[in-house]
């Protein structure tokens, strides 16, 4: 494997002929990344679980971090990644990483990770790339991906959400399309992004695995990736902290200067460049903004301006709890009405506001949950006036309902369940394929055999049906995988 062993400064001579060219790099980070960022590594948080919830680790079907996660409750999950990330701080790869984005180097990041600093490290550059959780992409936004972006592979949060194999498929070919691709910080072990990306015949524009220190590839890695002429290879002997400060320390985006003293004092400088009180002066200034009148013909970078902002608010929300949450999201509130006030009638705006309440109302229970859920179906119902036949947002409408039906009861819940129904077979009708698993599971917790059959069977020939094991542990088709159909779904392997 030495012959396809190269160094630092191969990649960078690919990164400055891919610039001459006009195009960027697209990188692929996982939890090495944010290991200096005081983020555990997942054996970390494995031994955390075992600790404080060993019942739940003995009923896990492997000893995984998926496998935990799913034997804890939606609130021991979230509060278990509150503790994580709560003393985080923005490390220099992702402050790196950020600079490489505003140096017009790399436009896309693909991470693994669940945590939120490469957003904060791109809000401190002054770069706002569009933020994707890649498992809740809807195939509308597959076919209209933005230049710069960042795609959650796995999820926000909790993370290790089932991503649907077409949108992982679909947004690695895209973002390795005419793009050198570097991945950093990532394993290779997990059995659902790898594979994915072992199965491309060949990176026309190279692919280079960085190693943890001296360590080699994992034996997975070797095997399957790096392959003489499939213009793959590794390097190794730096930390994801040395790697990427060499890179923008070498391509001019950071001074010599300040690369040698980030590397020597990180805690010192990224203490100077993002001290601890700074959400709140950030937050405070926001605050003033959104009560701050504005001209009625203001330019529309202003209204994209708000949006960001708020963008960030909700995602900052995500990591929080009980007030200093709602405070956040009272913020991002504040921005999307003042957004509409400049430009009325803007579906996008309808839209992500509604996507924020939903958000909120995952941090919440009972009527608290519902009643933000029920302002979410609002202002779908609002974007739908503007902009019908769209299937994201009936799909989005359809699962709000779907959720405000689970915290109600009797003819309330029913009447919920017809609505959510009707919605996502909307959406379906329109994008097939967008709803269907979906639908199955309504008509499923219903007991409703040939509706179950039916949105299965569309499931398979969209090409989105889920692993069989995930399907016979889901307690809403416990009714169904002894029915011959069901077997027959899986007759034929589907990727």
């Amino acid at each position: 494997m030495q012959e396809l062993r190269r160094g630092i400064e191969d990649v960078l001579e690919t990164l400055r002929r891919a610039n001459l060219r006009g195009e960027k790099a697209t990188l692929l980070v996982g939890a090495g990344c944010s290991v200096s960022a005081g983020i555990p590594l997942a054996e970390e948080m494995l031994h955390s679980i075992e600790e404080e919830f060993p019942r739940a680790a003995q009923r896990a079907s492997e000893r995984s971090y998926a496998a935990y996660l799913k034997e804890l409750a939606p609130g021991e999950q979230q509060a278990l990644i509150n503790r994580c990330v709560h003393h985080s701080q923005v490390n220099p790869t992702y402050l790196a990483i950020a600079h490489l984005m505003k140096g017009g180097f790399v436009d896309r990041v693909l991470t693994t990770n669940f945590d939120p600093l490469l957003v904060r490290a791109c809000a401190l550059a002054g770069e706002f790339p569009a933020v994707f959780n890649v498992p809740q992409l809807s195939p509308d936004q597959l076919l209209k991906l933005p230049d710069t972006a960042l795609f959650y592979l796995q999820g926000q949060g909790t993370g290790n959400t089932h991503i649907p194999p077409r949108y992982l498929k679909a947004v690695l070919e895209e973002s390795t399309q005419n793009r050198p691709l570097i991945v950093v910080g990532y394993s290779g072990t997990d059995t659902t992004v790898f594979p994915r990306l072992a199965l491309q015949k060949h990176y026309s524009n190279r692919l280079y695995w960085v190693g943890h220190g001296d360590e080699a590839p994992a034996a997975c890695v070797q095997s399957r990736l790096l392959k003489p002429g499939k213009e793959a290879y590794w390097l190794s002997g730096y930390s994801s902290d040395q790697f990427f400060v060499q890179l923008v320390r070498q391509l001019g985006v950071f001074s010599s200067d300040f690369a040698d003293r980030l590397l020597e004092h990180p805690q010192a400088i990224m203490e100077t460049l993002c001290p601890a009180s700074q959400p709140d002066v950030i937050l405070e200034r926001l605050q003033e903004q959104v009560k701050t009148p504005r001209p009625k013909d203001v330019h529309p970078s202003f209204v994209a301006a708000q949006l960001r902002e708020a963008d960030e608010l909700v995602l900052r929300a995500q990591f929080k709890a009980n007030r200093e949450a709602d405070v956040l999201f009272e913020a991002a509130y504040a921005r999307y009405a003042g957004a509409l006030v400049l430009q009325p009638d803007t579906t996008e705006v309808l839209v992500q506001w509604a996507m924020a309440l939903s958000e909120q109302a995952k941090l919440k229970s009972g009527a608290d949950a519902e009643r933000l859920l029920s302002t979410a179906c609002e202002k779908y119902q609002q974007a739908t006036a503007l902009q019908s036949q769209d299937s994201n947002i009936e799909y989005l409408w359809g699962m709000a309902l779907s959720r405000r039906a689970q915290l109600t009861r009797g003819e309330v819940s029913q009447a919920l369940v017809c609505e959510a129904l009707e919605h996502l077979s909307k959406a379906e009708l329109l994008t097939p394929g967008s709803a269907a698993y979906f639908l199955a599971c309504l008509t499923g917790s219903r007991g409703d055999l040939e509706g179950t059959r039916r949105w299965l069977t569309r499931c398979q020939e969209q090409g989105v049906l889920p692993l069989r094991g995930m399907l016979e542990s889901n307690p809403v088709f416990r009714n169904f995988v002894a029915q011959p159909w069901f077997a027959a779904l899986y007759q034929h392997e589907h990727s």
